[in-house]
């Protein structure tokens, strides 16, 4: 009976030891998860915030090519090659329609409102010999000719469109080109960065 209870002694002992070897494990692993987690959190906190500052320079840098972009309009300059990405995001309502260039400003010396435009008004007069091309079809009709069934970048859109016949004098021509490929409720689709086609 003595060795029995002896035996049984021992076989606890053994038992005790597992059960703390298991414990000492478990607490590692949970322990090891946890510092995983609070890294991965502490991580995305951070990703978080360069990203809403990196979105408050882009709505900056946004405003401030607006802003430049329409002061060489207004001076007549011919603006220099913008990146493709970057035009959808200066796009807005006003651009839909090329601005005209070599209006005079208004003066405020006796001359009414409605006095622009009639005989009367201070108008600068249009250069000789200078005439709006006309085209048989639209610019947005005459893009979704050339891009039926295809897709193009926008250099070869614009020869598509050159060869379908349509003219335009403007020297923004590749602008507006691409503003009417990006302008919603136009039927066209982007199938990948600078690549288009007719929806």
């Amino acid at each position: 009976m003595a060795r029995k209870a002896r035996n049984g002694s021992k076989v606890s002992v053994s038992e005790t030891v597992v059960s703390a070897g298991v414990s000492a494990a478990q607490e590692a692993y949970v322990s090891a998860l946890t510092g995983g987690l609070t890294e991965s959190a502490t991580a995305i906190e951070k990703i978080q915030s360069d990203i809403a500052g990196l979105n408050a320079q882009m709505a900056t840098q946004v405003a401030n090519l607006r802003t430049h972009r329409n002061q060489l309009q207004t001076l007549g300059v011919t603006l220099p090659a913008i990146p493709a990405a970057v035009l959808p995001l200066i796009a807005d309502q006003a651009e839909t329609t090329p601005v005209r260039r070599g209006r005079k400003a208004r003066s405020d010396k006796g001359v009414a409102r409605g006095a622009y435009g009639s005989r009367s008004g201070k108008r600068k007069a249009v250069k000789p010999g200078v005439r709006r091309p006309s085209n048989e079809m639209n610019l947005v009709d005459t893009l979704q000719s050339v891009l039926k069934g295809k897709q193009m970048g926008l250099d070869d859109v614009i020869v598509a469109v050159r060869k379908a016949g349509y003219k335009s004098n403007s020297p923004n021509f590749k602008v507006i080109v691409n503003q009417a490929l990006s302008k919603d409720g136009n039927p066209f689709k982007r199938v990948e960065r600078g690549i288009y086609t007719a929806a």
